[in-house]
């Protein structure tokens, strides 16, 4: 038998045993991709519909309730349903392949709000190793190095570094969030960041107070400036 259609009949094989499902709903895909047309059409894109600052809808925009560090965020869809599926299969369920559907429509918000633009460094909110060793990977990092490699640009592993344990921000208030992480975050050792453009990325921005603690190290140990990108962003949260 051929190689290519070895290949096929493989394909075909494994299709059959392990079907493509729709990575939001579960729904059988009968083509390549991660997710179903229904669900794309309900992940909420934001496209140019947000503020200028902060990246979420102009009904939702944080702006104003605490120092931003950073010059902007930038969103690619707003966290309904699908999303949220999405990013919980992505962060806790080792489906570490969604990355490839995330990164680019991160790229595409990023092309949108700055064109072509170029960072020194694209790094992701660090995680403490304990952390990192117990889910196997940190879901920022990953973002971080596909979001780049669909740029072109540089991804840095490890610029930024957490210092100490916190308590996980989803289990705080807005009010407590915006100090869990102070003093948290540090740079790495020997990290040439003096004058350097950078992109902090993560996988969800609700208050931001994750990005813009990153923001805010970078800025006091000498970077020109701090954007921050994520895949979802929250909408009509008290925060």
């Amino acid at each position: 038998m051929e190689k290519t259609s070895f290949s096929k009949f493989w394909k075909i094989f494994w299709d059959s045993v392990f079907p493509n499902k729709c990575a939001a709903c579960g729904k059988l895909l009968y083509a390549d991709g991660m997710i179903c047309n229904d669900c794309e059409h309900l992940l909420g894109i934001i496209g140019e519909n947000c503020c200028e600052k902060c990246g979420k809808p102009p009904e939702d925009c944080i702006c104003g309730r605490y120092t931003q560090h950073y010059e902007a965020c930038v969103s690619a869809v707003e966290l309904y349903e699908a999303g949220k599926t999405i990013v919980y299969d992505f962060k806790f369920k080792y489906m570490t392949t969604l990355k490839q559907y995330m990164a680019p429509l991160m790229a595409d918000a990023l092309m949108l709000r700055f064109g072509e633009v170029q960072f020194d460094h694209i790094v992701g909110v660090p995680m403490r190793w304990r952390a990192v060793l117990k889910r196997g990977y940190n879901q920022s990092e990953l973002l971080a190095k596909e979001l780049a490699e669909c740029l072109g640009q540089n991804y840095t592993k490890g610029l930024l570094v957490k210092l100490r344990k916190t308590k996980h921000q989803a289990s705080l208030n807005a009010k407590e969030r915006l100090t869990n992480l102070t003093g948290a975050i540090g740079i790495a050792e020997n990290a040439d960041i003096k004058g350097k453009h950078i992109l902090v990325v993560d996988d969800i921005i609700t208050t931001g107070a994750t990005v813009n603690e990153c923001a805010k190290v970078l800025k006091e140990n000498g970077a020109a400036s701090v954007c921050c990108v994520s895949f979802a962003t929250t909408v009509r949260e008290n925060v």
